[in-house]
């Protein structure tokens, strides 16, 4: 796991020097041994990754991680691309730590050249069949959005909402003390029981508990 604790994806909150720092942990001999032997696609660019080795491949991962963006758009044509190749007959979507499984697997169903199985990770196979496509009328809508509300981190409207993205404010800060006692539940190893690595967090003002 690397050591990153803070907002991240963010090119104007970290450098090239704190990319240094956090894959510096990672060099040693053993890392660079190992070789890639399946093809990993750039979230940043959606391109397959060239790195040869395992340790540049992890200071790879730490430049998308801190200063990229995760690019979905790319990511489900790149899929497509490996799966419509001679290579492969099926694939099955294993999420980590995501949700982002079921976008992959709309991405997928796009394909249409050859009879590929593809199955999520509850084993169920994703339709490929034509999507049906949009008309564009409102009576063939079946959402309406008419109005919303709501507080959030550092803006307690809407409109203070609107503000903070415009200014690009980062809204992370230490766990405040009347949440709870961090420092008693916090192990930046994470080798104590009942702890956690993590001692920042998003909040809103004045909460209330209903």
């Amino acid at each position: 796991m690397l050591p990153v604790t803070t907002p991240f994806h963010a090119d104007h909150l970290f450098s090239c020097e704190d990319v240094d720092r956090v894959a510096a942990g990672l060099s040693s001999e053993i890392l660079r041994s190992y070789r890639l032997r399946i093809p990993i696609i750039s979230p940043a660019t959606g391109a397959l990754i060239k790195e040869g080795n395992f340790e540049s491949l992890l200071r790879q991962a730490t430049h998308v991680t801190l200063r990229e963006q995760v690019r979905w758009d790319t990511i489900g044509s790149s899929c497509v691309d490996l799966i419509e190749s001679d290579i492969y007959e099926g694939c099955t979507i294993l999420p980590c730590a995501t949700n982002a499984s079921a976008f992959v697997a709309t991405s997928l169903s796009s394909i249409q050249t050859k009879k590929v199985a593809i199955n999520d990770i509850l084993n169920t196979t994703v339709d490929t069949s034509p999507p049906i496509p949009s008309t564009g009328r409102f009576s063939d809508s079946k959402i309406a959005i008419v109005g919303f509300s709501g507080r959030y981190p550092d803006a307690a409207s809407n409109d203070e909402f609107w503000e903070l993205l415009r200014s690009g404010k980062d809204a992370h800060r230490t766990i405040p003390k009347d949440r709870f006692d961090w420092e008693a539940h916090f192990d930046a190893s994470g080798s104590r029981r009942n702890t956690s690595r993590v001692k920042h967090g998003c909040f809103i003002d004045e909460p209330v508990c209903n």
